[in-house]
């Protein structure tokens, strides 16, 4: 029991990452008045993938930190705290840390980070590069790799642009048009693996034969 608990609050926890990161590709634009620095740093992390790693801990995290600690104070006073509460903020508050670990190579991760990937405990960076194939409107929760795939079946983000649209108007931000504002190319259409400095195993020259050929030609 105790550890479906536990896997239950994880999958909230990586629910809410998703909505939020779904709300910043769709609706932040750079004339979005005092969240125009979201815009900025979301659409600076679509064209250079690894740019943010240069961000430390607490300049990537200290709003999530802020909320959690608002989420724990508000069960408290409502009389509703408890350690299911705790593990929540605390998995929040870190979503753009383990976000991070997506986009680092496996010597940035080191051995644990590195294992708990292995082991589909924190998403994988094979996982995470689906956001950025494309038109990046796919596979926006952060921490594992579970929550994704029944996400994207039952089109919950296109339903929920679509609820925002009749109920307001608001439309999916043209992600091409505010890249060029910023002065930065969108990556090519059909791209499937940005600068995530991922490692790939090259393919031996005889799995080719085909190929070497019709190159020579």
């Amino acid at each position: 029991m105790l550890l479906v608990e536990i896997l239950a609050v994880v999958l909230l926890a990586d629910l809410v990452s998703g909505v939020v990161h779904w709300w910043e590709d769709s609706y932040a634009k750079l004339d979005g008045g005092p969240l125009k620095q979201v815009a900025i740093d979301n659409l600076r992390h679509h064209a250079r993938p690894r740019e943010f790693l240069a961000k430390g801990y607490w300049a990537s995290s200290w709003d999530l930190w802020l909320l959690g600690a608002l989420a724990v104070a508000a069960s408290a006073a409502l009389g509703l705290f408890s350690w299911h509460v705790v593990l929540f903020a605390v998995l929040v508050a870190n979503a753009n840390q383990v976000h991070k670990w997506t986009h680092r190579t496996r010597e940035e991760n080191g051995r644990v980070i590195g294992t708990l990937q292995r082991l589909h405990l924190l998403q994988t960076a094979r996982h995470h590069s689906r956001h950025h194939q494309g038109s990046r409107d796919t596979h926006y929760c952060v921490l594992t790799n579970f929550l994704n795939p029944l996400l994207e079946e039952v089109q919950l983000w296109r339903r929920l642009e679509r609820a925002v649209s009749r109920l307001t108007g608001a439309t999916r931000r043209d992600e091409p048009a505010e890249l060029a504002k910023l002065g930065l190319l969108p990556a090519p259409a059909g791209a499937t693996r940005p600068s995530f400095a991922i490692r790939v195993p090259v393919v031996m020259p005889r799995l080719m034969p085909l190929r070497a050929t019709a190159s020579a030609a």
